[in-house]
């Protein structure tokens, strides 16, 4: 992945980096952190120069600086100044940055929150996330669901309905996955529907069906096999058999394994019983 994110800081000149008064006690702090004990003397000169500029860099960043802001944005998301990389925290300071005023900053920030660079930024999360390494993943789709990716915000709310990486709360995953939805997310639309569907504090059936008749529209197959049940019993929407019937089909047709089962049981009582409401209209 190939971005302003990774480039070079070619914002504003380097005088703008105007070192804050407190300069004098701070940057000491900064330095110690970075440099060890004793300034860590096994550190060769090159290595203890960059330390340095990094301690200068975060301070003017702290400060409120735009350009430096910037420059540790870009400095995240190469891995420069022996930083490890991490995305989170370069949006972060890409954001902050942008809201100062740099024009190359909101650029970047637009770049990496929208369109494939967020799709696999939020594949790099999850990828992070299914090892258990919630410390990248989490703050990572926190950066990305603020600014309005849907696939994380979804992700997020998941992590918070399954409580892996957070503590688990219905709450916060229902805002998220609202929000995900609400942009038109179907995996988001199925997960809450789920939601209206088996948890009682939430339970609205009406809901629900009119969240998975959008996601089914978009052949999305938990969507449809889910609508099909509801079609089934006419819990939330009218009850229609053979709707009910067709939708689990087209889901089962796209490889859903509950569909799958639930349509052999259906054939193999049919076999056995033809006489069965709804049987006959199967076999036209």
């Amino acid at each position: 992945m190939t971005s302003r994110l990774d480039g070079p800081g070619t914002g504003p000149n380097n005088s703008d980096m105007r070192p804050s008064p407190l300069r004098a006690t701070v940057l000491p702090l900064l330095l110690s952190a970075l440099l060890g004990p004793a300034g860590c003397a096994s550190l060769t000169p090159a290595d203890r120069h960059q330390r340095y500029q990094l301690a200068e860099l975060y301070q003017a960043a702290d400060a409120g600086n735009p350009t430096a802001q910037l420059r540790l944005g870009q400095a995240y998301g190469q891995g420069a100044y022996g930083l490890t990389r991490d995305y989170a925290r370069s949006l972060h300071w890409l954001r902050a940055s942008a809201r100062n005023g740099n024009g190359e900053a909101a650029e970047a920030f637009r770049e990496w929150t929208n369109g494939n660079h967020a799709k696999d930024l939020v594949v790099a999360a999850m990828a992070a996330h299914v090892r258990g390494r919630y410390d990248r993943s989490i703050p990572l789709l926190r950066a990305l669901s603020a600014a309005g990716v849907p696939e994380a915000r979804y992700a997020l709310g998941k992590a918070y309905l399954e409580g892996k990486g957070v503590p688990a709360d219905t709450g916060r995953a229902v805002t998220w996955l609202r929000r995900a939805a609400d942009q038109g997310n179907d995996n988001a639309r199925y997960l809450l529907g789920a939601i209206h569907a088996e948890r009682s504090e939430y339970r609205d059936f009406a809901r629900a069906a009119a969240l998975w008749q959008r996601c089914a529209a978009d052949n999305h197959p938990l969507c449809q096999y889910s609508l099909g049940l509801l079609r089934l019993s006419g819990r939330g929407v009218e009850a229609d058999e053979a709707r009910g019937r067709e939708l689990i089909r087209h889901a089962a047709g796209q490889g859903n394994a509950a569909a799958r089962t639930w349509l052999a049981r259906w054939n193999r009582l049919c076999r056995r019983h033809p006489a069965t409401s709804g049987c006959a209209d199967d076999r036209q």
